[in-house]
């Protein structure tokens, strides 16, 4: 029986893993198609050698045919072993073409994308050029005043497509707006020289509306210095900008700070009359902020002591509920969680006693008295003729559950 159950299990074994090994190939076949493909030729090369007298016992053994057995039996096993190879061939081959047409299309894909790549960089070099060449044109028609003809190439440059440097557009209307200022500021200055500030500063208004200019603070700080010398209420509030050294040599000695001093001379004369027109009612204004200034910062100060009080009587308070609750949780350690019996006395109790072992505890209250703990306990126990009596005793306890004294001891 042993004998004939391993015979029966040794082609069991064999036929499970060659079916295993077949099965795999054929699942894996379309990802990893050349183990299908030689499983499938040495297949074949089997079946093939079993015709040839010379390999024909090696191959039969490694293909598990009886070398005696049926004939019919054997071309079936052939046939079936021939056709697995074939299966397997073919589809090691399925796999490969799948394999190769994908690879193909991502190539071409690759290919398409780096050629769509290669001439978007071609039509961006080509619209970048195009830019410079309009910019270079805008900036002939600049040359010839034609600042129509100049916007209109401009916007123009700004919109051809693919273009990627707008930085040569940005560049010359940049240029072309610093010029209009400076053109513009010249013309005011010209009219401030002669005492028509009303029409200079028109014009300084018109130069700072000119979008694209790259710096035009000197022009705020012109128009600044010509609302000082027509503008009361700009004078006033430029004055009140002044430290206080500067408004004490102002008011002492009459000599107008340095950052109200234009460089024109008409127009620093009115700056002048208007400044010093000022400096008296100033005075009081500067007064009346410095008050101010000096009771919010006083009453910023108590708000600032009332909020550092309030902070410290809080974390008194907390440091106080803290201390209570420190306190309480310290007494309650010295009260039994199962009956509210004192330990401290209890024990004190039980050494006093002639049978410790017969102590009942019945009730115990307690006093607080600050310092220390007044602590009544009712008990029974027997006595020296051995009856159990109901006693009483009230004693002085500490914090820490010691007794300290007793002061009532019934019976």
């Amino acid at each position: 029986m042993i004998d004939r159950d391993e015979g029966e299990s040794g082609p069991s074994k064999y036929l499970m893993v060659f079916l295993i090994v077949t099965g795999l190939a054929l699942l894996f076949s379309q990802t990893f198609p050349q183990p299908s493909a030689w499983l499938g030729r040495i297949l074949l090369i089997l079946c093939v050698a079993t015709f040839i007298p010379v390999v024909k016992q090696y191959s039969r053994r490694l293909l598990r045919i009886e070398v005696e057995g049926p004939d019919w039996r054997t071309r079936f096993k052939l046939g079936l072993f021939a056709l697995t190879g074939l299966v397997l061939i073919s589809a090691s081959q399925i796999g490969s073409s799948r394999i190769a047409e994908a690879t193909r299309l991502a190539e071409e894909k690759d290919a398409a994308e780096t050629k769509r790549n290669e001439e978007l960089q071609r039509l961006t070099e080509k619209a970048n050029e195009r830019v410079v060449s309009a910019v270079k044109t805008a900036e002939i028609y600049w040359q010839y005043k034609n600042l129509a003809k100049v916007e209109e190439t401009l916007e123009s440059a700004s919109n051809i497509p693919h273009a990627t440097n707008f930085k040569p557009v940005q560049e010359l209307r940049t240029r072309i707006a610093d010029s209009q200022v400076k053109s513009l500021v010249s013309e005011a200055t010209d009219l401030i020289k002669t005492g028509d500030l009303d029409k200079g500063r028109e014009i300084v208004l018109t130069a700072l509306k000119i979008p694209h200019a790259s710096n035009v603070s000197f022009v705020e700080k012109l128009d600044s210095h010509i609302l000082n010398a027509i503008d009361p209420q700009h004078n006033r509030a430029s004055l009140m900008q002044l430290s206080d050294t500067e408004f004490q040599v102002l008011q002492t000695s009459g000599t107008i700070p340095e950052q109200f001093i234009s460089g024109y001379r008409e127009l620093d004369t009115r700056i002048a009359v208007l400044t010093k027109a000022h400096v008296a009612e100033i005075v009081a204004e500067r007064k009346k902020r410095e008050q101010e200034r000096v009771e919010r910062e006083r009453l910023a100060a108590i708000a600032a002591q009332k909020a550092m009080e309030e902070r410290k009587a809080l974390e008194a308070a907390e440091a106080l509920v803290k201390r209570k609750n420190a306190r309480a949780k310290k007494i309650e350690e010295c009260f039994s969680s199962w009956d509210g019996s004192h330990r401290g006395l209890t024990s004190y109790i039980k050494e006093t006693m002639n049978d410790p072992s017969s102590y009942e505890h019945a009730k115990t209250v307690y006093w607080d008295r600050t310092d220390h703990l007044v602590v009544q306990t009712t008990f029974r126990g027997k006595n020296g003729f051995g009856a159990l009596v109901l006693s009483r005793i009230k004693a002085k306890v500490d914090l820490n559950g010691n007794v300290i004294e007793v002061l009532e001891l019934e019976p």
